[in-house]
């Protein structure tokens, strides 16, 4: 393998070592941004989750009052 390169051995370990601690650090940087980007994702679907429970609680609260208010009206005549 080492025939395949015209460079000095010394200077292509130092430069694959170089090399390979580039590509680590990338790899562990895109680790990081996939778990910030999952624990965003997890927060907003649980946010979402909350708010659409709250929507449909405000809207069946909305249809009672409506059906009271029928009934008031239905009295009141």
């Amino acid at each position: 393998m080492m025939d395949d390169y015209c460079s000095a051995p010394e200077r292509l370990a130092s430069w694959f070592l170089e090399s390979r601690n580039n590509w680590k650090e990338k790899a562990l940087n895109k680790q990081k941004e996939l778990r910030k980007a999952g624990i965003k994702i997890r927060d907003l679907q649980n946010s979402r989750e909350k708010w659409k429970a709250k929507a449909k609680e405000c809207m069946a609260k909305v249809k009672q009052l409506e059906e009271e208010k029928e009934l008031l009206q239905k009295k009141g005549k």
